[in-house]
């Protein structure tokens, strides 16, 4: 008979060879199957149920970073402002910790001690079950998440020393093994061997229990993000230039496992379909590789309407699910090569979504489309009535420095991003221009250098939206520049 802990949780590291920083995603498997994960945009967990369902399990004011689970079914969650929360599986939210600079990643030992590595000190720093810091070690450079041995003992992988460290509950440091030159995820067999992808060498290395290395294969992919072992001893591994994941058997042997896919972090569920999430998708495979969306932000909560775009970012538009012919056509607005990054955002009734893309070089726009009977309409863009406000402080800006009213002023960004839909009729967005008002040319640099500094504006709004789908500001606030740091540091 199978056995399994079904609490599972993947924290994933993103590096390519001696590039900083990382990127970052958490998937969080629960033993209803529910899975979690951030949504930073929200500031929130989102908790995506076996059947799909979508609902908000908690909130935040600071963006959610990363998390991870204990037996129990507590989330730990850390935020961009370096607090650390604990979440019951009830919901209920609680402060557990807090002092970091820039939490990465978080995973509890065996002991039920909490460990966040943090990229600011480069620091893994633990924490005992009632939340007292007790241990930091520092000058690990850029590890991924550790995972656990049998016994509970931490490995965590160490850029600078090409070194995987052993580190057991109490905080004492060993050398597991050497000579990996840059080491990326990590996963045990049932039998007890660790597999590590070498980002350097392109290759999978095996580690026997008593700490011999081997060779597993010399293979040529894209594999930095995450490695997972199945119940019958195949590593599953991505290719994300390939958009696939590859399964390579005990014996070397590889075969695609599942394709049009690239995701940044996977886990099992308890009935051992593989979970792979995109950041957008949460796919759901199973064992012979069928494969379909368990809940992606590009499909409308009443999952009838779909943004979609071919994988060369061609073709963009909203769909009708199980369509061919676009509801909406926004192949002319959005330009191919950032189709594939819009940001789609959805009324939890599914009547109207925000879609933010960017529409040229300096320049984000956001789009709105109402549902009216079984079409789309497109919105009166709140693009103008934004910048005038955008200018007018920007103007106040040039008033205080004394320039000229007809000074020139060049265009570095404008930016207009739908952040969130309060509620069905509500919206918050953001309103960011940058203009210089003077600038000369370096020509031994190639490179453009403000004399006089530049007027810059940033701005939150609540637009209202009555049902015709007009809208009005109701609310405008220029952020202050404490506000704006806290925003980018998010």
């Amino acid at each position: 008979m199978k056995t399994r802990n079904r609490v599972v949780v993947v924290v994933i590291a993103v590096a390519a060879a001696f590039v900083c920083p990382f990127v970052r995603a958490d998937l969080v498997v629960d033993h209803d199957n529910n899975v979690f994960v951030p949504s930073e945009e929200n500031k929130s967990i989102i908790r995506i149920a076996a059947n799909g369902a979508k609902s908000t399990f908690a909130t935040f004011t600071k963006k959610p970073l990363c998390l991870t689970t204990d037996n129990a079914g507590n989330l730990f969650v850390a935020d961009s402002g370096g607090a650390i929360f604990r979440i019951s599986a009830a919901g209920a939210k609680t402060p557990f910790a807090s002092g970091l600079k820039k939490p990465f990643s978080l995973r509890l030992d065996g002991a039920g001690n909490l460990w966040a590595y943090d990229n600011e000190p480069h620091a893994l720093i633990g924490f005992a079950p009632n939340g007292k810091k007790k241990t930091v070690l520092r000058n690990l450079k850029y590890p991924v998440l550790p995972i656990l041995d049998s016994a509970g003992n931490l490995l965590v992988p160490d850029y600078d020393s090409h070194s995987i460290f052993k580190i057991t509950p109490d905080g004492a440091k060993t050398t597991f093994v050497s000579g990996v030159n840059d080491a990326g995820a990590l996963v045990f067999d049932r039998s007890g061997n660790l597999f590590v992808y070498d980002n350097f060498d392109n290759a999978i290395v095996r580690i026997g229990r008593d700490g011999t290395k081997s060779s597993f294969t010399k293979w040529k992919g894209t594999a930095r993000t995450w490695l997972l072992c199945d119940q019958a001893g195949n590593l599953l591994v991505p290719d994300d230039e390939q958009r696939a994941i590859v399964k390579f058997t005990p014996d070397g042997g590889k075969e695609t496992f599942a394709e049009e896919l690239n995701p940044v972090a996977a886990a099992f569920d308890g009935s051992d379909n593989l979970l792979a999430w995109d950041g957008r998708t949460i796919f759901k495979i199973s064992a012979d590789g069928e494969k379909k969306a368990l809940f992606s932000d590009l499909l409308s909560p009443d999952q009838q309407w779909e943004y979609r775009c071919s994988s060369e970012g061609e073709n963009a538009g909203i769909f009708k699910v199980g369509s061919d012919e676009p509801a909406v056509d926004l192949s002319e607005n959005i330009p191919p090569q950032w189709a594939q990054g819009a940001g789609v955002l959805w009324t939890p009734d599914s009547k109207r979504v925000a879609i933010n893309y960017r529409a040229g070089g300096r320049y984000n726009a956001t789009v709105l489309y109402q549902l009216d009977g079984d079409k789309w309409k497109e919105l009166g863009s709140p693009e103008e009535a934004i910048g005038k406000i955008l200018q007018r402080a920007q103007d106040a800006q040039a008033a205080k420095e004394h320039l000229p009213k007809k000074t020139y002023r060049r265009r570095i960004w404008d930016s207009y991003q739908t952040r969130q839909w309060i509620d069905n009729n509500t919206a918050i967005l953001y309103g960011y221009s940058d203009r210089s008002v003077a600038f000369s040319r370096d020509l031994s640099t190639n490179e453009e250098a403000s004399d006089k500094g530049d007027l810059v504006a940033h701005f939150l709004f609540n637009l209202k939206f009555d049902p015709q789908g007009n809208w009005k500001i109701v609310k405008s606030h220029e952020m202050s520049a404490k506000e704006v740091d806290e925003d980018e540091s998010d």
